[in-house]
């Protein structure tokens, strides 16, 4: 209980007490019953770039859109007759627009996913007579005025990606936005958009042009959409909730490059690996395995320079190991067989080259079943 309700409920002793009172209880009832201020907000992405697995980090350039109804404002504005719009732009916002309307109001928005501090090359803010188009018809009044605040910006962003089915894998890459200072109960986000140069069915309000350049060069941006939710704050109190304005970006990876020049050479080297057991002597056998290893590890530390550093095994990893793995085994196998098997019964050693000419094959295509199951069918 405030102070003021305290001593409404003690008795009158004077009329400025009471006059005090009602003032108070007026007030209270009229910050009751404010409605918060509702902001649309619109993101037109222009590219997503400099992927990073490792730091789980991405680069976006694009522009936010936001607009709200300001019945205060245009009052203030000088305009010349009949004239009905003023834009200012850049340092005029600041020089300008705050010299003829000090009081204005402006929102102060937080990119919340961001690494650094957002890098804002141009902004405009533009004021138009009338309704935003997300405002009710039945409060316009003769000051009216719509306010579009508009900025191109360009960011560093962070999202908890999974790159362990590289490279098949699919990302989601975010955008969120805050108010900073204004919980749900001041401000909210309505009429939310986002325009980007794709169509999906699953995404019908997504613009299309066909003459525009793709939104990402590794990755197929096949959905784009947001929502708006309430997000709880409990350090600032109970019942503190800030609007939240999330996009979502949802991207394939183009595995094909990966597919011809890494998945399919490095199969090729395993499936050479098994000539050796149709090789009669045992040195060319162990030359041959042995030279076949040491491909696999140039082939590792020639890819090893475009492909990510992640703190965990990708599925394009588990098939390099793969590859050492079959290998080794042939190698073991040669050796085995040679000196103790060969020089004590050479039916017995034929038996089992005869063997493993199948068992290795059929062993490697199991082992790649149960890493794609494992990956994709289990995670």
């Amino acid at each position: 209980m405030s102070i003021f309700e305290k001593k409404c409920k003690e008795p009158v002793k004077n009329i400025f007490c009471f006059i005090f009172c009602i003032f108070i209880s007026i007030s209270s009832v009229a910050l009751a019953g404010q409605s918060p201020r509702q902001v649309s907000m619109t993101i037109h992405i222009n590219k997503i770039y400099n992927v990073n697995a490792l730091n789980k980090t991405y680069s976006i350039d694009g522009y936010m859109v936001t607009k709200w109804q300001d019945d205060n404002v245009f009052p203030h504005l000088k305009l010349q007759r009949g004239k009905n719009q003023i834009s200012f732009e850049n340092q005029d916002i600041r020089d300008k627009l705050f010299e003829l309307y000090p009081a204005f109001w402006l929102p102060t928005l937080e990119f919340i996913n961001v690494v650094n501090s957002r890098n804002i090359p141009n902004k405009r803010i533009v004021i138009t007579k009338g309704l935003c188009q997300h405002t009710a018809k039945n409060t316009e009044s003769e000051n009216s005025s719509c306010v579009m605040y508009n900025e191109r910006f360009n960011a560093i962003f962070y999202s908890n990606m999974d790159f362990k089915k590289f490279p098949f894998d699919e990302q989601f890459f975010l955008i969120k936005i805050e108010p900073f200072s204004k919980n749900n109960k001041s401000l909210v986000f309505v009429d939310s958009k986002q325009y980007t140069d794709i169509k999906n069915d699953t995404c019908p309000n997504i613009n299309t042009d066909n003459s525009s350049e793709p939104l990402m060069v590794e990755f197929d941006v096949n959905c784009i959409n947001n929502e708006v939710v309430d997000v709880p704050y409990p350090h600032l109190g109970d019942n503190v909730k800030f609007s939240r304005f999330t996009l979502k970006i949802r991207a394939k990876r183009i595995s094909t490059f990966y597919f011809w020049q890494f998945i399919l050479p490095l199969f090729l080297i395993i499936g050479a690996s098994w000539a050796v057991f149709w090789i009669k002597d045992f040195e060319p056998q162990l030359s041959t395995a042995f030279t076949l290893m040491l491909t696999v590890v140039a082939f590792s530390f020639s890819i090893s320079t475009i492909l990510p550093r992640l703190p965990y095994s990708s599925f394009l990893d588990s098939l390099v190991i793969l590859g050492y793995l079959s290998i080794f085994v042939t190698i073991i196998f040669i050796i085995a067989n040679h000196f103790f098997v060969q020089k004590d019964n050479i039916r017995k050693y034929l038996f089992w080259v005869n063997l493993f000419r199948w068992l290795m094959p059929t062993l490697v295509t199991l082992m790649v079943l149960l890493l794609v199951l494992l990956f994709f069918l289990f995670d």
